[in-house]
Protein backbone atom coordinates (compact mmCIF):
# COMPACT_ATOMS: atom_id res chain seq x y z
CA UNK A 1 0.00 0.00 0.00
CA UNK A 2 1.51 3.38 -0.97
CA UNK A 3 2.01 6.26 1.41
CA UNK A 4 -0.41 9.15 1.16
CA UNK A 5 0.92 12.13 -0.80
CA UNK A 6 1.26 14.26 2.34
CA UNK A 7 3.08 11.57 4.35
CA UNK A 8 5.38 10.87 1.42
CA UNK A 9 6.38 14.52 1.09
CA UNK A 10 6.86 14.95 4.84
CA UNK A 11 8.77 11.63 5.12
CA UNK A 12 6.70 10.48 8.07
CA UNK A 13 5.08 7.16 8.92
CA UNK A 14 1.60 6.76 7.45
CA UNK A 15 -1.09 4.75 9.27
CA UNK A 16 -2.83 4.16 5.90
CA UNK A 17 -6.20 4.90 7.51
CA UNK A 18 -9.25 4.96 5.27
CA UNK A 19 -10.74 7.05 3.81
CA UNK A 20 -8.17 9.55 5.09
CA UNK A 21 -4.97 8.80 6.98
CA UNK A 22 -4.43 10.34 10.41
CA UNK A 23 -1.67 12.79 9.35
CA UNK A 24 -3.73 14.18 6.47
CA UNK A 25 -6.73 14.54 8.78
CA UNK A 26 -4.64 16.51 11.31
CA UNK A 27 -3.22 18.87 8.68
CA UNK A 28 -6.45 19.19 6.69
CA UNK A 29 -4.65 17.93 3.58
CA UNK A 30 -6.06 15.99 0.64
CA UNK A 31 -5.29 12.29 1.06
CA UNK A 32 -4.42 9.69 -1.56
CA UNK A 33 -6.76 7.24 0.18
CA UNK A 34 -9.69 9.64 -0.08
CA UNK A 35 -8.95 9.89 -3.81
CA UNK A 36 -8.59 6.10 -4.17
CA UNK A 37 -11.95 5.60 -2.47
CA UNK A 38 -13.72 7.40 -5.31
CA UNK A 39 -11.74 5.69 -8.10
CA UNK A 40 -11.62 2.09 -6.93
CA UNK A 41 -15.21 1.35 -5.81
CA UNK A 42 -17.08 1.80 -9.07
CA UNK A 43 -19.55 -1.09 -9.62
CA UNK A 44 -18.83 -3.41 -12.50
CA UNK A 45 -21.41 -5.27 -14.57
CA UNK A 46 -20.11 -7.92 -16.90
CA UNK A 47 -16.50 -8.26 -18.02
CA UNK A 48 -14.06 -5.86 -16.47
CA UNK A 49 -12.68 -3.18 -18.74
CA UNK A 50 -8.88 -2.85 -18.83
CA UNK A 51 -7.78 -0.36 -16.20
CA UNK A 52 -5.19 2.28 -17.07
CA UNK A 53 -2.16 2.20 -14.81
CA UNK A 54 -1.97 5.19 -12.47
CA UNK A 55 1.56 6.35 -11.79
CA UNK A 56 2.47 8.03 -8.52
CA UNK A 57 3.17 11.37 -10.15
CA UNK A 58 -0.22 11.41 -11.84
CA UNK A 59 -1.97 10.61 -8.56
CA UNK A 60 -0.01 13.36 -6.83
CA UNK A 61 -1.10 15.84 -9.50
CA UNK A 62 -4.75 14.92 -8.91
CA UNK A 63 -4.30 15.44 -5.19
CA UNK A 64 -2.44 18.74 -5.42
CA UNK A 65 -5.03 20.34 -7.65
CA UNK A 66 -7.95 19.63 -5.38
CA UNK A 67 -10.83 22.05 -4.93
CA UNK A 68 -8.97 23.59 -2.00
CA UNK A 69 -5.89 24.25 -4.11
CA UNK A 70 -7.97 25.72 -6.92
CA UNK A 71 -9.48 28.04 -4.32
CA UNK A 72 -5.97 29.11 -3.29
CA UNK A 73 -5.01 29.74 -6.91
CA UNK A 74 -8.13 31.85 -7.40
CA UNK A 75 -7.28 33.82 -4.26
CA UNK A 76 -3.75 34.40 -5.54
CA UNK A 77 -4.81 35.70 -8.96
CA UNK A 78 -7.65 37.89 -7.70
CA UNK A 79 -6.51 39.08 -4.27
CA UNK A 80 -2.84 38.35 -3.52
CA UNK A 81 -1.22 39.17 -6.87
CA UNK A 82 -2.46 42.80 -7.02
CA UNK A 83 -0.79 43.45 -3.66
CA UNK A 84 2.67 42.32 -4.82
CA UNK A 85 3.35 45.50 -6.80
CA UNK A 86 1.77 48.89 -7.29
CA UNK A 87 2.67 49.02 -10.99
CA UNK A 88 -0.35 47.88 -13.02
CA UNK A 89 1.83 46.23 -15.67
CA UNK A 90 3.58 44.08 -13.08
CA UNK A 91 0.28 43.33 -11.38
CA UNK A 92 -0.85 41.78 -14.66
CA UNK A 93 2.35 39.72 -14.82
CA UNK A 94 1.71 38.32 -11.34
CA UNK A 95 -1.98 37.73 -12.04
CA UNK A 96 -1.66 36.05 -15.44
CA UNK A 97 1.86 35.14 -16.53
CA UNK A 98 3.23 33.81 -13.24
CA UNK A 99 0.42 31.23 -12.78
CA UNK A 100 0.88 30.16 -16.43
CA UNK A 101 4.53 29.38 -15.71
CA UNK A 102 3.41 27.64 -12.52
CA UNK A 103 1.34 25.19 -14.56
CA UNK A 104 4.57 24.02 -16.21
CA UNK A 105 6.59 23.77 -12.99
CA UNK A 106 4.89 22.19 -10.02
CA UNK A 107 7.39 23.55 -7.47
CA UNK A 108 6.49 27.08 -8.57
CA UNK A 109 2.76 26.36 -8.35
CA UNK A 110 3.26 25.01 -4.83
CA UNK A 111 5.05 28.25 -3.90
CA UNK A 112 2.20 30.31 -5.39
CA UNK A 113 -0.38 28.36 -3.39
CA UNK A 114 1.76 28.61 -0.23
CA UNK A 115 1.85 32.40 -0.42
CA UNK A 116 -1.89 32.55 -1.07
CA UNK A 117 -2.51 30.38 1.98
CA UNK A 118 -0.40 32.63 4.21
CA UNK A 119 -2.24 35.65 2.82
CA UNK A 120 -5.51 34.02 3.87
CA UNK A 121 -4.11 33.41 7.35
CA UNK A 122 -3.58 37.16 7.62
CA UNK A 123 -6.98 38.11 6.18
CA UNK A 124 -8.90 35.56 8.26
CA UNK A 125 -7.55 35.75 11.82
CA UNK A 126 -10.20 33.33 13.10
CA UNK A 127 -8.82 30.66 10.76
CA UNK A 128 -5.17 31.74 10.74
CA UNK A 129 -3.78 28.50 12.15
CA UNK A 130 -5.29 26.25 9.47
CA UNK A 131 -4.22 28.45 6.56
CA UNK A 132 -0.77 29.05 8.06
CA UNK A 133 -0.06 25.32 8.44
CA UNK A 134 -1.22 24.63 4.89
CA UNK A 135 1.05 27.36 3.61
CA UNK A 136 4.00 25.91 5.51
CA UNK A 137 3.40 22.44 4.10
CA UNK A 138 3.01 23.72 0.54
CA UNK A 139 6.22 25.72 0.79
CA UNK A 140 8.17 22.74 2.11
CA UNK A 141 7.03 20.76 -0.92
CA UNK A 142 7.92 23.67 -3.22
CA UNK A 143 11.37 24.03 -1.66
CA UNK A 144 12.18 20.36 -2.20
CA UNK A 145 11.16 20.64 -5.85
CA UNK A 146 13.07 23.88 -6.36
CA UNK A 147 16.29 22.42 -4.96
CA UNK A 148 16.02 19.51 -7.38
CA UNK A 149 15.35 21.89 -10.29
CA UNK A 150 18.39 23.99 -9.39
CA UNK A 151 20.60 21.02 -10.14
CA UNK A 152 19.69 21.37 -13.82
CA UNK A 153 19.35 25.11 -14.44
CA UNK A 154 18.66 25.97 -18.07
CA UNK A 155 16.88 28.54 -20.18
CA UNK A 156 13.77 26.38 -19.82
CA UNK A 157 13.48 26.78 -16.06
CA UNK A 158 15.19 30.18 -15.56
CA UNK A 159 11.90 32.01 -15.17
CA UNK A 160 10.43 29.44 -12.77
CA UNK A 161 13.47 29.47 -10.48
CA UNK A 162 13.66 33.27 -10.59
CA UNK A 163 9.99 33.53 -9.61
CA UNK A 164 10.41 30.96 -6.86
CA UNK A 165 13.19 33.08 -5.36
CA UNK A 166 10.97 36.17 -5.51
CA UNK A 167 8.05 34.31 -3.93
CA UNK A 168 10.42 33.03 -1.24
CA UNK A 169 11.10 36.62 -0.20
CA UNK A 170 7.38 37.39 0.03
CA UNK A 171 6.76 34.12 1.84
CA UNK A 172 9.41 34.77 4.48
CA UNK A 173 7.86 38.16 5.22
CA UNK A 174 4.32 36.75 5.33
CA UNK A 175 5.36 33.85 7.56
CA UNK A 176 6.37 36.25 10.31
CA UNK A 177 2.86 37.82 10.27
CA UNK A 178 0.86 34.67 10.88
CA UNK A 179 -1.50 36.22 13.40
CA UNK A 180 0.09 35.00 16.62
CA UNK A 181 3.85 35.49 16.94
CA UNK A 182 4.20 33.50 20.16
CA UNK A 183 2.49 30.44 18.77
CA UNK A 184 4.19 30.70 15.41
CA UNK A 185 7.66 30.90 16.93
CA UNK A 186 6.90 27.75 18.89
CA UNK A 187 6.06 25.76 15.79
CA UNK A 188 8.52 23.12 14.66
CA UNK A 189 9.65 24.46 11.30
CA UNK A 190 11.84 22.47 8.96
CA UNK A 191 15.43 23.68 8.90
CA UNK A 192 15.11 24.14 5.15
CA UNK A 193 13.43 27.47 5.85
CA UNK A 194 16.86 28.87 6.66
CA UNK A 195 17.78 28.30 3.03
CA UNK A 196 15.45 31.05 1.81
CA UNK A 197 18.25 33.55 2.50
CA UNK A 198 20.58 31.80 0.07
CA UNK A 199 17.83 31.22 -2.48
CA UNK A 200 16.87 34.89 -2.46
CA UNK A 201 20.47 36.02 -2.86
CA UNK A 202 20.75 33.69 -5.83
CA UNK A 203 18.03 35.63 -7.63
CA UNK A 204 20.59 38.25 -8.62
CA UNK A 205 22.39 35.78 -10.89
CA UNK A 206 19.28 35.52 -13.07
CA UNK A 207 18.91 39.25 -13.66
CA UNK A 208 22.51 39.81 -14.74
CA UNK A 209 24.01 39.04 -18.17
CA UNK A 210 24.12 36.52 -19.75
CA UNK A 211 21.43 34.74 -17.73
CA UNK A 212 19.03 37.68 -17.95
CA UNK A 213 18.62 37.21 -21.71
CA UNK A 214 16.07 34.41 -21.42
CA UNK A 215 14.03 36.48 -18.95
CA UNK A 216 14.17 39.60 -21.13
CA UNK A 217 12.74 37.66 -24.07
CA UNK A 218 9.95 36.00 -22.12
CA UNK A 219 6.76 36.99 -20.28
CA UNK A 220 8.79 38.39 -17.36
CA UNK A 221 10.41 41.07 -19.54
CA UNK A 222 8.36 43.91 -17.94
CA UNK A 223 9.51 42.78 -14.50
CA UNK A 224 13.18 42.92 -15.51
CA UNK A 225 12.92 46.26 -17.32
CA UNK A 226 10.97 48.03 -14.57
CA UNK A 227 13.44 46.68 -12.04
CA UNK A 228 16.34 48.14 -13.98
CA UNK A 229 14.59 51.48 -14.28
CA UNK A 230 14.23 51.55 -10.51
CA UNK A 231 17.93 50.75 -10.04
CA UNK A 232 18.86 53.63 -12.34
CA UNK A 233 16.62 56.04 -10.43
CA UNK A 234 18.06 54.88 -7.13
CA UNK A 235 21.58 55.52 -8.44
CA UNK A 236 20.56 59.09 -9.31
CA UNK A 237 19.05 59.59 -5.87
CA UNK A 238 22.21 58.35 -4.18
CA UNK A 239 24.18 61.06 -5.94
CA UNK A 240 22.16 63.79 -4.23
CA UNK A 241 22.29 64.91 -0.62
CA UNK A 242 19.21 65.25 1.53
CA UNK A 243 18.81 66.92 4.88
CA UNK A 244 16.67 63.99 6.10
CA UNK A 245 19.67 61.64 6.02
CA UNK A 246 22.17 63.91 7.71
CA UNK A 247 22.14 61.41 10.58
CA UNK A 248 23.53 58.75 8.26
CA UNK A 249 26.29 61.09 7.11
CA UNK A 250 27.19 61.78 10.73
CA UNK A 251 27.14 58.06 11.51
CA UNK A 252 29.43 57.34 8.58
CA UNK A 253 31.92 59.98 9.75
CA UNK A 254 31.81 58.57 13.29
CA UNK A 255 32.53 55.04 12.06
CA UNK A 256 35.37 56.19 9.81
CA UNK A 257 36.94 57.91 12.82
CA UNK A 258 36.68 54.87 15.10
CA UNK A 259 37.02 51.76 12.92
CA UNK A 260 40.51 51.08 11.58
CA UNK A 261 40.28 47.46 10.40
CA UNK A 262 39.67 47.62 6.59
CA UNK A 263 37.32 44.63 6.32
CA UNK A 264 35.19 45.80 9.23
CA UNK A 265 35.08 49.35 7.87
CA UNK A 266 33.94 48.07 4.46
CA UNK A 267 31.12 46.11 6.10
CA UNK A 268 29.92 49.15 8.05
CA UNK A 269 30.01 51.43 5.01
CA UNK A 270 28.20 48.82 2.94
CA UNK A 271 25.41 48.66 5.52
CA UNK A 272 25.11 52.46 5.60
CA UNK A 273 24.98 52.49 1.81
CA UNK A 274 22.03 50.07 1.82
CA UNK A 275 20.17 52.11 4.46
CA UNK A 276 20.83 55.31 2.52
CA UNK A 277 19.49 53.77 -0.66
CA UNK A 278 16.40 52.40 1.08
CA UNK A 279 15.66 55.78 2.66
CA UNK A 280 15.85 57.53 -0.70
CA UNK A 281 13.68 54.88 -2.32
CA UNK A 282 10.93 55.45 0.24
CA UNK A 283 11.01 59.22 0.68
CA UNK A 284 12.17 60.57 -2.67
CA UNK A 285 10.83 58.14 -5.25
CA UNK A 286 7.33 58.72 -6.63
CA UNK A 287 4.84 55.93 -6.01
CA UNK A 288 4.58 53.36 -8.81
Amino acid sequence: MPLSGTCKRRRIKCDEGKPQCRNCKIHGASCVYKWMKHTSTAPTNGPSAPQAETHGTEADDLIIFSTRHMMLLHHFTTVTAPTLHSNVTLQAVWEVDVPKIGFRFRFLMDAILALASLHLSYLRPNEWHVHWLRGIELYQTALAGAKAEMQKVSTENHAAIFLFSALTCYFSLARSRCGDTARCSAMEIDEDFLEWVFLFRGTRTFILPPDATSLELGPLAPMIEIGRQRVRRLAELLATDAVEIKALTDLQAEIQGRVTEPTELTAYEGAIHVIWRSFNAVYHQPAE
